[in-house]
């Protein structure tokens, strides 16, 4: 069980290997790999109930990988007006993708 404090440290500067939009159940789901002090760990991270879905890129060039350079949530569903999860994800530092959501799920377990 994780935390909502410790997801944007564990996955920061990690590369999102595999991602996935299921439009018609409205679920976001990603694979996030990261190294650190020489030990490997892989999160699956799932985001249920999507409501918003928002890409902002400044990049001009297509990337070979994506990193996950870092991880905000802004509001959980208990201070959320629509009782939602709030979050950001920023790629390269030049991208950002705005999520909220129902529900996200961190190797199968709610995020608390």
């Amino acid at each position: 069980m994780m935390q909502r404090t410790v997801l944007p440290t564990a996955v920061a500067e990690g590369y999102i290997t595999r991602y996935s939009l299921d439009m018609l159940d409205k679920i976001f789901s990603i694979t996030v790999e990261t190294l650190r002090a020489g030990v490997a760990a892989q999160y699956e991270i799932a985001f249920l109930g999507l409501t918003r879905f928002a890409l902002t890129d400044n990049a001009h060039a297509s990337w070979e990988r994506l990193e996950l350079t870092e991880v905000t949530i802004d509001h959980g569903p208990e201070s959320s007006n629509d009782e939602e999860w709030e979050v950001r994800l920023n790629f390269w530092d030049v991208a950002e993708l705005d999520i909220h959501c129902r529900t996200i799920l961190v190797d199968g377990v709610a995020l608390l």
